[in-house]
Formats: structure tokens, sequence, C-alpha cells
């Protein structure tokens, strides 16, 4: 397989978004990172779901946290929820928080109301502005989720809060679901990449 790396990094920037995803997808299962300034390159310009889905993975692997702003970024296209899935589990795993993140968004997906009690129970002294019932009601605004970063500055590097912050002043008022979730995660956890 060693011999086809000279034909996948060629294809990373190919026209057909299909063959794009496929290469970066073998060249991350191959743990090839010479072509990752390309694969950031595709990353940075794309807008395709799938070559968007690759290359966040490529990123949450071989990054770091400079990375974080731009995997955000994505979250402003206009694209499939299951994209912004990918994309938040590419943020989890960029800040090492996967396992936790993984499980609580498959459980948003199939069974909601105990994800919530359980979230009251894990973060639920760590909520003081109510993320989880706004999260869970649907009425998650951007102003509550902001003034929650706002009021624990502190606690995050620059590199964290600087980003989160103004992704959040571009959101609309009533943030959509998906990066309200993951906000909210990455606001309550009380461990993390993230954290000073």
């Amino acid at each position: 397989m060693v011999e086809a790396v000279p034909l996948l990094i060629r294809a990373i920037d190919s026209e057909d978004f299909l063959l794009s995803g496929a290469a970066i997808y073998a060249l991350v299962e191959l743990d090839e990172r010479s072509p990752f300034a390309l694969i950031e390159k595709k990353f940075f310009e794309s807008e395709n779901p799938y070559v968007l889905i690759e290359a966040a993975r490529a990123i949450s692997l071989w990054g770091n946290p400079r990375h974080y702003d731009l995997l955000l970024h994505k979250y402003l296209l206009n694209i499939p929820p299951q994209a912004k899935d990918e994309l938040s589990l590419s943020v989890a795993l960029l800040l090492g928080l996967y396992d936790a993140f993984y499980f609580d968004l498959g459980m948003l997906h199939r069974e909601p109301a105990p994800l919530y009690r359980e979230w009251l129970e894990r973060f639920g002294a760590r909520d003081k502005e109510g993320l989880i019932t706004a999260i869970r009601e649907g009425d998650a605004k951007q102003s509550l989720l902001l003034g929650a970063l706002q009021r624990q500055q502190m606690r995050y590097q620059p590199w964290f809060y600087e980003p989160t912050a103004g992704f959040l002043e571009k959101l609309p008022e009533i943030v959509p679901q998906e990066e309200a979730f993951l906000v909210a995660f990455l606001l309550l956890t009380p461990n993390g990449f993230h954290l000073n």
C-alpha cells in the first residue's frame, strides 16, 4: 500500500470530491502524515461535507490546538446535521474528549431524556446559566452560551476562548442544536485540553 501514497497525495486536490475524500481517508488509515499541509488546505477551501468529514478526521488526529478555530468555522456552512455531528466528534477528538462526547452524542440521538437527566447529575453544579435546560428545550440562545463562556474566561486557554467567543458571535440568537450541544458540552465538562 505504501506504493500508493504518491497517488493518494495527488488525489487530495482532485475536483472529484469522492476521490479526494477517499484519498484523505486512506492516508489517515495509513497514518501517512506527510501531506498534512495539503489536507489542511483542502479542508480550509472545501464546502463539500464528505471532504470536510475526512479532512476533519485527519486534523483531529494529527493537529494541535491551533486547528480548533479552523474546525469551528466550518459549522457556519450550510451542511447537513450529520456532517456537523462528524465535525463535533473531530473537535472532541482534538481536545481529548472524544469518548465522553461520542457517548453523549449517541444518547442525544437515541434517548435525549435520559441524557439530559445524566447531564444534570454530571454537570448540574457547574451549570449556573441553565445551559442544560436551554439545550433540552431547543432554546439555547447565543447570548446565554456566550455569557457562560465569558463568565468562565479564566478557565480557558486563549486558543480556546477567543475562537469560541468569535464563533458564538456569528451564530443566530437561537443557536442550532448541533452547535449548541457541542458548545454546552465543552463549557460544562470539568476537564479537557482546553482548560487552564
